[in-house]
């Protein structure tokens, strides 16, 4: 059965035995020869390979003849040397057979093809060496020349790889990548056709708005300014404005450049109209208003007045003094002018100012006249006309007014943990932020390149520029390396994109010795902390020693030190992290293989809309192997860690030498250029924050110091263990934020002592501020007093302990997730040009989406009641999520029913994803761990992970949680959420008496009551909480989720902060 993956992509193919018995309702041989197929790897051929047809025209079908004149190895050879030939006459005409070969010249260099004289090979096209194998072999001899030519060259052949399961390779036909949706097979409805160059839509002039969405990229991080003109000479208002009079000709090159009208076909030649249309003469009078005020228009009086600079600001600058304490105070917000601008446009639309009509009549008589005439006589893409008008007014004013007075006048960013939040800055502040921090950078970290530098010729990597990051306590410079200062050149991230590549291989092959304690990922973490505390829960001594200590009541199962390396990035020693890479580059060569992907989202797959359309897009990946490795590709997919995807090969291999990579290190470590404000720096000092390598090297580079200093000295500072004593811990380090875990006390203090006293040969220190511990312990500082180090387990956090997004508690070892900045969002983004259906419920699963992992929900490593109150949190964040889209959304598209139904979607699709999302990490660490990757599907993730509604066919030792317990928790969160939601609109009807606000509270209690009834439906099946035995009849089964003491934060914001009001 294929997947849904693969049903997006062909959806209009069969299976290969299907074709085939179409084929053979003229060939009575060609029934028999399949009737007779008993060969276990070609029935799974016959059944698991998908063919479509890859023409548009419709191919003759003469009866076919099963006679084999050719073996197999010469009709391949020949099938290429063909579609070669199809391919001189057709440029478009492609096929992935041939990708490597070409036709044979007297001055060709490649390989000679022992089958055929007129072709010559390349590069290695190992999907050819798929299709020689012996299923293939074995087809042949099957259907016979003819049908077989006809298959290789006209249609697309996506073949399922039996050893790992859901997983497809292309190995003929044109390539996916550059269709849509491929046309029928036989008989089938006629689909829409490839995609060629030659139909896809010319680029639209107007970039800044396109689909209805305005982009803010033209005024975020602005570096250029002008500081006495905010609008140049050029500026077609500023011309319009130097006329004494301002005449309807001059208000009509305006219009004409608003609706480009004086634009140039697609020949060159201008296409300039006598006179402007109708409804648009009924502008000019508006835009002659405009030109007028323009003119009077004081930039500079009415943004001193408005916008005043801070009197601190001031009197700080006076005085000369640190700037620092004022960049770091972030900057107010805007006041939401959402209301007034909604207003402004459904006046403009429901004006006459963009209609081909004059009237004096009242606005009320207008509107109905306005309905009736469109019912008799207007064509019905009148409102799209005048939409698509407004578009281009609102834009042109956006472009030449609002967006240069923001660039001139606002350095716009986004702030360090404020999400999707924009800040804006003063450009006087923001100077001064600016100057401070790059006179802090260049006394340390940047030095200034004052003359030509010698080797300037010879550089290899482009100049990238700097920007500065504001973030609650300081600055962060990052550097833009994704893109050149000089549009010409390669940015520097894509040229060491093949460099990182070579190094991922070496970290993997290597793991332990250059990784050391390094975890990349959740699942990482979850691999390492599952056998860690299993281990200790399961262990006598363990037990014994917590007893011992008191009762085991409030004796940690573990201790844990978390220390975190101060500016982690800008004190690494980059002499010395390059000497670390030269050791760890083993291989002489590295051979670089290209191939796309596609895989679908794991949102775009579930739910009640799953069946809509979805852009198709590949990603393309690259892995470096050993330049004599040069393994087939089905082999290299079935060691890769995706699954359920389809996979091209593109047949394309770079070769890399070990110098060419170490010269290009070197001087991206040695020798990287940066620019700030037309001000060359070179970085002397840590590693560029922003590469495509930072994360990776500043792994490698604490890993070699964990194995040569912490390890070496943490062996020899401790006691020896007893033999009868256990011993359990771990050391996880996740970038420059490293926890220890281990039962041993004296470990754990030596551990923190020795990261405490820094060391300068790596210079490594750890910023004491955010060091925690679970024990009494005191560490020498910079001043060379002792300073007790922080307890979390003192805190009002109950003993659980916040690292990496997670709160682990010391004592019981559960593992909860930290939400403590995930109910304070800013803003979210949201988009009213698309249907409310196509995004309202996976717009609210993103919020929690990434929380569905088997550190929260794994009944082997938690407690029923752990998972529960993971759960009931979580549901908490999305029922406040929910409500606040819910306010963000007009009052037109507010519908009890709809908003009834994605709460029964959200429930639904969570129990599919954690149950997905737990089975596929859990089969995927065992699998790794027994170091048996191909059998990963079969063996684990095909008996549990499932597409569709076969998700729910889960035998219930497998789920991670059951549907009860998700609907019975998820129905009473919401109603928490929507109760606080009703007594908000009580307090703001009592405050206002507001026909819109009334109107919201009732859909409010709508929607409760509906949930109420949903859930008294559960109340039966609710699930089985710690005091359910002395609980009465009459009293809630959850509400001791209610109460719990691990749920008192989120609770607790819940009610102190209350939701935003509706519109």
């Amino acid at each position: 059965m294929r997947s849904r993956d693969l049903a997006a992509l062909v959806p209009h193919g069969m299976t290969l035995r299907a074709f085939l018995q179409r084929a053979a309702q003229q060939s009575t041989p060609l029934a028999q020869n399949l009737s007779r197929a008993t060969c276990k790897d070609t029935i799974f051929l016959l059944e698991h390979t998908v063919v479509a047809l890859s023409t548009e025209q419709e191919l003759p079908r003469p009866p076919w003849q099963i006679a084999t004149s050719l073996t197999h190895s010469e009709l391949i050879h020949h099938v290429i040397e063909r579609l070669l030939r199809r391919k001189r006459a057709n440029a478009d005409d492609t096929n992935i057979l041939t990708l490597g070969y070409h036709d044979a010249a007297p001055s060709s260099s490649g390989h000679r093809v022992s089958c055929s004289n007129g072709i010559m090979c390349y590069f290695p096209n190992t999907l050819v060496a798929l299709l020689q194998k012996r299923p293939w072999q074995t087809l042949h001899s099957m259907i016979g020349d003819d049908l077989m030519i006809h298959l290789l060259m006209n249609y697309v052949i996506i073949v399922e790889l039996q050893d790992v399961e859901h997983s497809y390779v292309q190995v003929a036909g044109k390539s996916l990548r550059f269709q849509n949706s491929l046309p029928p097979t036989f008989n089938s409805p006629k689909p829409p056709a490839f995609n060629s160059d030659n139909n896809r839509s010319k680029p639209e002039r107007n970039v800044l708005m396109k689909d209805g969405v305005i982009s803010m990229n033209q005024v975020l991080y602005a570096r250029h300014f002008r500081k006495k003109k905010i609008f140049s000479r050029s500026h077609i208002l500023v011309e319009a404005a130097k006329s004494p009079q301002i005449s309807r000709g001059v208000a009509g090159r305006i219009v004409r450049a608003i609706f480009d009208l004086d634009g140039r076909d697609t020949k060159g030649n201008t296409n300039k109209a006598k006179r402007l249309p109708k409804r648009l003469i009924n502008l000019l009078p508006i835009i002659q208003t405009l030109i007028a005020r323009f003119r009077d228009f004081d930039v500079e009086t009415l943004t001193k007045k408005l916008l005043p600079i801070p009197l601190a600001f001031r009197k700080i600058m006076r005085e000369n003094q640190s700037l620092k304490t004022i960049a770091e105070k972030p900057p107010g917000r805007l006041s939401d002018g959402f209301e007034r601008v909604h207003a402004m446009t459904s006046r403009a639309l429901d004006s006459e100012y963009l209609s081909q009509e004059d009237s004096d009549d009242t606005h009320e008589e207008r509107k109905r006249k306005r309905r009736e005439h469109a019912i008799e006589s207007r064509p019905p893409n009148e409102l799209v006309k005048r939409q698509k008008l407004f578009q281009d007014v609102l834009s042109w004013i956006l472009r030449m007014l609002v967006f240069p007075l923001l660039r001139n006048l606002f350095y716009i960013t986004e702030r360090e943990g404020g999400s999707n939040e924009i800040v804006y800055y003063q450009r006087e502040v923001w100077s001064a932020i600016s100057n401070a921090a790059v006179y802090d950078l260049s006394a340390a970290v940047l030095h200034p390149v004052r003359e030509a530098c010698s080797y300037e010729n010879a550089r290899q990597l482009a100049t990238s520029r700097l920007r500065l990051l504001p973030k609650v306590n300081g600055i962060r410079p990052l550097m833009n390396l994704s893109t050149p200062v000089e549009h010409t050149q390669i940015s520097v991230n894509k040229s060491l994109e093949a460099v990182h590549r070579v190094l991922l291989f070496e970290a993997d092959r290597q793991s332990k010795h250059l990784l050391g304690a390094s975890v990349r990922s959740m699942d990482e973490i979850y691999q390492r902390i599952k056998p860690l505390f299993q281990a200790i829960s399961s262990c006598g001594s363990c037990t014994e020693r917590r007893n011992a200590n008191g009762g085991g009541g409030g004796v940690p199962a573990v201790y844990c030190v978390s220390v975190d390396i101060e500016r982690c990035f800008d004190t690494i020693r980059p002499r010395k992290l390059y000497r670390i890479l030269k050791k760890a580059i083993l291989e002489d060569e590295y051979l670089i293989r290209k191939h796309w992907v596609y895989r679908r989202s794991n949102l775009a797959n579930m739910g009640k809309n799953r069946k809509r359309t979805s852009p198709i897009i590949f990603k393309m990946e690259r892995r470096a192997f050993r330049s004599g490795d040069l393994c087939g590709f089905d082999k290299l997919v079935a060691k890769s860690k995706k699954r359920n995807a389809v996979f091209l090969d593109g047949v394309l291999y770079d070769y890399l030498p070990k110098s060419k990579i170490l010269s290009l290190l070197k001087e991206h470590l040695l020798h990287n250029v940066v620019q700030i404000d037309d001000q060359d720096f070179i970085q002397q000092q840590g590693i560029p924050q922003g590469s495509v390598l930072s994360t990776l090297l500043c792994n490698l580079y604490y890993g070699h110091f964990e194995r040569k200093v912490l390890w070496r000295r943490l062996g020899k500072s401790c006691v020896p263990v007893a033999a009868n004593c256990c011993h359990h811990e771990d050391l996880l380090r996740y970038t420059d934020d490293s926890l220890l875990i281990t039962t041993n006390l004296k470990r754990a203090q030596t551990f923190a002592k020795i990261m405490h006293e820094g060391n300068n040969e790596y210079g490594c220190y750890v910023n004491f501020a955010k060091s925690r511990v679970n024990f009494d312990v005191s560490v020498a500082e910079e001043r060379g007093k002792c300073q007790s180090i922080p307890r979390f387990d003192q805190k009002e956090s109950d003993g659980r302990f916040s690292w990496c997004g997670m709160l682990i508690d010391s004592i019981t070892l559960q593992i909860s997730v930290n939400y403590e900045n995930s109910l304070a969002q800013p803003s979210i983004p949201l988009d009213e040009t698309k249907a409310l259906e196509d995004f309202f419920v996976n717009k609210v699963l993103s919020s929690i989406r990434q929380r569905w992992h088997p550190l929260y929900f794994d009944p082997s490593l938690l407690s029923r009641s752990t998972i529960q109150v993971n759960l009931f949190q979580m549901l908490c964040v999305a029922a406040v999520r929910f409500a606040v889209i819910v306010d963000m959304l007009p009052f037109v598209n507010r519908s009890v029913k709809f908003f009834h139904r994605s709460v029964h979607q959200i429930l639904a699709m969570t129990t599919k994803g954690i149950n997905r999302c737990v089975a596929n990490v859990t089969a995927t660490v065992a699998a790794f761990k027994n170091g048996n990757l191909s059998k990963l599907t079969k063996e684990g993730v095909s008996n549990v992970v499932t597409s569709g509604e076969d998700s729910l066919k889960h035998k219930k030792a497998q789920c991670a949680v059951e549907k009860y317990e998700v609907w019975s928790i998820g129905l009473r969160s919401f109603q928490l959420i929507l109760q606080l939601r009703q007594h908000d609109n009580g307090t703001a009807r009592t405050k206002r008496q507001s026909k819109s606000k009334l109107d919201v509270a009732s859909h409010w209690t709508l929607l409760l009551d509906l949930l109420q009834q949903d859930a008294l439906r559960r109340q039966p099946h609710g699930p089985a909480s710690p005091s359910n035995s002395a609980r009465g009849d009459g009293e809630d089964p959850l509400q001791w989720l209610v109460q719990d003491t691990r749920n008192a934060f989120i609770i607790s914001q819940l009610l102190r902060t209350p939701l935003p009001s509706p519109e």
